[in-house]
């Protein structure tokens, strides 16, 4: 292939440079108005009143849209995510949205919103989840898979185990947090609504926005051709600011633009959910696993069920005869989670690749050769071949490249410049998901293309890549080709979630692409071809997953106990890789998001009050550049998925958050010799 498979540069580059390309909330409109949101300041109780005439008094506000006079949006049966409250306006968390007003300016918007006056009967909140496990309930599926599986025999695979480690691991409630927060423009022409926002999901967002508010589907229109970041807050799920936002617009006759506060982005479009996991893991002196337990249990909102597949990636990254997976959720008093950035899989790799290191040094043996030895040759889980499966290169590439077999293996054995110097490894695996998609394709007399499709770039390269393979395919310059993205009245796609974009979007664009050129060597006029592609017989003969190995150095403080990360290597086995600078670029950004969850993110919650407090950028510590060494090494092997499709790619997007935090765990244990188990890791769980 003559494009695919280079570094070619970003086709939204320049326009983003140059600050010509409309984010959602950079939408003009004559007449423009603006919305802003209040939230419930109790956590648990019942609405007892809502005084809003104080705002509605002050010069410049249009409309205040509450409890009060928008019942139909209240009372709405869908379940639990795309509504404020219960009929009878239950407060279920504090942060919860009880209403917007609307002025003709944001400012002035924000001043009413602070006059409005709340009143509630309170009830006191339920307990932290930590405190309620004898509560806790097994979700009614994750993702559309059962919550628990076993096979084989636990009891007889303990049995077998010369070495055991039984640990229970924690990790924080984190927020997505993107730097451009979730913002929307409703814009009203007669009984038909466009919607300008900021989603991963145009397709569905559209579906639900018209079933909420009774219209037909084609009467609505939902576009977003640019998204500032996402991390899985903007897809998976449909936010209630955007229905009263639609109202809000509809009932003022004229656009309406509302814009989250960071602050409301603590609590109104999801979080990452707490975790506390229980991992018991059994072996053979030589390494061989023979058995696998992890249960997760995990809080959830009063108003919807929802569960990461925390344990997901313990049924099969492994061979091991016995294992047993299970999730429980406990009700309690805070907002809906939702997924993010590797969801479950970044979660229940740090439990599960913590205790294999603490196994490791039961056995005493290298923790990369513990790995090798347990490589799986087929799916455990389903017993379906791989399609294809590099975990093993993974590792032998990654240790010689690092200087893995150079370390000194005792803990608290290596120094450089009077600080401690730990080593550590870890697997990532995500899988290679795929969903039927459509796309259109025009060639033009002149030899130009364009493709369409309602699916996204959020920031990952999907313009240039799709470009690509059009180009390639039918063999013709790069800049040839024009992608339309974002706007649901192209073809359908599925949301931009789970690394599957251009998984699904690049074999449906180079089969149009094909059936294009077949019709064109016969017809001389513009063709058009509009196609739906699917996945095909595969996904079932197969089982298709991503796989790569992390390798960290960290250096810690002795006296501060301050870590530091000053190396990372990630070698991934990712199919054929279709733009290696955009691909690294993902993957470093998924590193970011492993050093942020290792070391430093985490949503403070005060248990008494049942409220997130310290909500803004200075009291949530995300990594910046100044946390991130500058040794970060990408490496891609060789290998093209062929089981798969001709294209051979799998999603990249969540390998390199996978499995990075519990690298940095085990490298902090091997540098100070002390096993950390609940993140993230700060300084003062080091120098107790």
């Amino acid at each position: 292939m003559s494009v695919v498979g280079h570094a070619v540069d970003r086709a939204d580059g320049p326009i983003k440079v140059l600050g010509a390309a409309r984010y959602a909330g950079e939408q003009r409109f004559e007449r423009l108005a603006h919305a802003v949101a209040f939230v419930s300041t109790a956590p648990s109780g019942r609405l007892l009143e809502l005084d809003s005439r104080a705002a509605k008094a002050q010069a410049g506000v249009l409309e205040v849209l509450s409890v009060h006079n928008t019942p139909e949006f209240f009372d709405s049966s869908d379940a639990g995510d795309a509504r404020c409250g219960a009929p009878d306006y239950t407060i279920q968390y504090s942060g919860q949205l009880l209403g917007i007003v609307v002025a003709e300016r944001r400012a002035i918007a924000r001043h009413a919103a602070s006059l409005i006056e709340i009143r509630y009967a309170a009830s006191e909140p339920l307990g932290p989840f930590e405190k309620r496990i004898a509560e806790a309930t097994a979700p009614h599926d994750i993702v559309g898979q059962p919550p628990d599986s076993v096979r084989g025999n636990i009891d007889l695979g303990l049995g077998q185990a010369a070495a055991r480690v039984s640990q229970t691991y924690t990790t924080p409630r984190q927020h997505h947090l993107p730097i451009e927060p979730h913002a929307a423009v409703a814009v009203w022409t007669d009984d038909h609504l466009t919607l300008y926002t900021a989603t991963q999901m145009v397709v569905m967002t559209r579906a639900r926005l018209a079933e909420a508010l009774g219209l037909d589907a084609q009467h609505v229109r939902v576009v977003s051709p640019f998204v500032g970041g996402g991390f899985g807050s903007k897809g998976g799920a449909f936010w209630p600011s955007l229905i009263l936002l639609a109202m809000a617009a509809r009932r003022v006759a004229r656009p309406v633009k509302l814009v989250l506060t960071r602050d409301q982005m603590f609590t109104l479009v999801g979080h990452r959910q707490p975790t506390l996991q229980q991992v018991t893991l059994g072996a053979t002196a030589e390494g061989q696993l023979t058995a696998i337990v992890h249960n997760t249990v995990a809080p959830t909102a009063m108003q919807r069920e929802y569960s990461d597949g925390h344990g997901f990636a313990s049924r099969l990254v492994y061979a091991c005869p016995n294992v047993a997976i299970s999730h429980r959720l406990v009700r309690t008093n805070v907002a809906v989670s939702n997924p993010m950035r590797a969801p479950g899989e970044a979660t229940g790799t740090f439990a599960l690749e913590s205790a294999l290191d603490e196994l490791a040094e039961r056995l005493q043996l290298d923790p990369v050769d513990l790995r090798l030895r347990n490589i799986p040759p087929a799916d455990p889980h389903t017993g379906r071949p791989w399609s294809s499966h590099a975990l093993r290169q993974c590792y032998e590439l990654g240790a010689e490249r690092f200087g893995w077999w150079q370390r000194s293996p005792q803990p608290l054995s290596m120094r450089h410049d009077g600080q401690r110097v730990g080593f550590g490894v870890a697997t990532s695996t995500y899988p290679a998901n795929r969903r039927p998609t459509s796309v259109r394709l025009r060639m033009e007399r002149d030899g130009r293309v364009l493709v369409q499709c309602a699916s996204h770039d959020i920031g990952t390269g999907t313009y240039t890549v799709l470009a690509q393979v059009a180009a390639d395919a039918l063999e013709i310059p790069f800049d040839q080709v024009r992608v339309e993205l974002g706007d649901s009245e192209l073809p359908a796609a599925p949301p931009s979630v789970g690394s599957m974009t251009v998984a699904s979007m690049a074999p449906a664009v180079r089969a149009a692409a094909l059936e294009a050129q077949a019709r064109r060597e016969v017809d001389h006029d513009p063709v058009e071809v509009v196609l739906e592609f699917s996945p095909g017989a595969a996904s079932e003969q197969y089982s298709s997953h991503a796989f790569g190995a992390h390798f960290v150095e960290v250096r810690v403080d002795p006296m501060l106990g301050e870590v530091r990360v000053a190396r990372m290597l990630g070698v991934y086995g990712a199919g054929r890789i279709l733009n290696p600078k955009l691909a690294r670029s993902q993957l470093i950004g998924g590193m970011v998001f492993g050093v942020g969850l290792a070391l430093m993110e985490a949503g403070s919650f005060d248990a008494r009050l049942s409220r997130m407090v310290g909500t803004n950028l200075a009291d949530y510590h995300l990594p910046v550049q100044a946390d991130m060494p500058h040794a970060v090494d990408v490496v891609f092997l060789d290998e093209v998925d062929q089981a798969i499709d001709d294209l051979g790619a799998k999603g990249i997007g969540m390998l390199g958050n996978v499995g990075l935090a519990p690298a940095i765990a085990n490298a902090v244990y091997h540098a100070t010799g002390r096993r950390i188990r609940n993140l993230p890791i700060t300084p003062d769980k080091l120098l107790h």
